[in-house]
């Protein structure tokens, strides 16, 4: 990344950041702690572990944060977490066990 790079993603940042701040002051940290990164039109905010708690509010309800803070920078934003919480690896492994177990039976499952 070149400095000019750095510098942008620097500005972009501080852009996102007061955005959400709009929304509530509590979304500062969180975006704050993320990478971002860019390509093309999309701003890709990684949040990180730690933090993992704050995607969904980042989201918000049927996306009606990012939208906003999306309207606002004039750019798509993709909320990304480091690691996928330990319920939804769950939640994907028994939906797939229970998949198996029913096409076993000869039931379509969709």
């Amino acid at each position: 990344m070149t400095v000019e790079e750095g510098e942008e993603i620097s500005r972009l940042k501080k852009r996102i950041v007061e955005a959400y701040s709009k929304l509530s002051h509590g979304f500062m940290l969180p975006i704050m702690a993320s990478e971002i990164t860019v390509a093309g039109n999309t701003v890709y905010v990684k949040v990180p572990e730690s933090l993992s708690i704050f995607v969904g509010k980042l989201i918000g309800r049927g996306g009606c944060n990012v939208r906003t803070v999306e309207q606002e920078i004039g750019m798509r934003i993709v909320i990304m977490q480091e690691k996928t919480p330990e319920h939804v690896e769950m939640k994907k492994k028994l939906k797939d066990l229970l998949r198996r177990v029913v096409e076993d039976e000869g039931v379509m499952v969709q």
